[in-house]
């Protein structure tokens, strides 16, 4: 009974973990969670306060975006915009929004910051 319980909680950890992939092929794993890394080339805040870390290029040419509703601007401990430039992993569900690839951010432990680019 050990052993099967053993081999059950391994394979729950083992399947939850996220799939690591590029911006690119973000957009062929909506709906599956994912690890999405690389540089972020600018943090764009809309006018209704939402704010996309954008990466691959500029809004509103972005490959792939992470996203923090205005409601959830607050949980980060440090602003956004100082990942501009950096090597950022993005943990999430990847979702699509108007065919662009994107992750919401729901809590700061889905980011992981790698380092500076420049």
């Amino acid at each position: 009974m050990k052993n099967f319980l053993f081999i059950i909680c391994s394979f729950i950890t083992l399947t939850s973990r996220a799939q690591t992939i590029t911006i690119q092929q973000a957009k062929d794993s909506i709906d599956r969670k994912a690890t999405v890394c690389d540089v972020v080339k600018e943090v764009y805040v809309s006018q209704n306060g939402t704010t996309l870390i954008n990466f691959g290029a500029s809004y509103p040419n972005q490959v792939f975006s992470a996203v923090i509703f205005f409601q959830n601007e607050s949980l980060l401990s440090y602003p956004p915009q100082t990942l501009k430039g950096k090597t950022i992993c993005v943990t999430g569900i990847v979702k699509d929004y108007k065919g662009k690839p994107q992750i919401e951010i729901l809590d700061e432990k889905q980011i992981e910051i790698k380092g500076d680019t420049k």
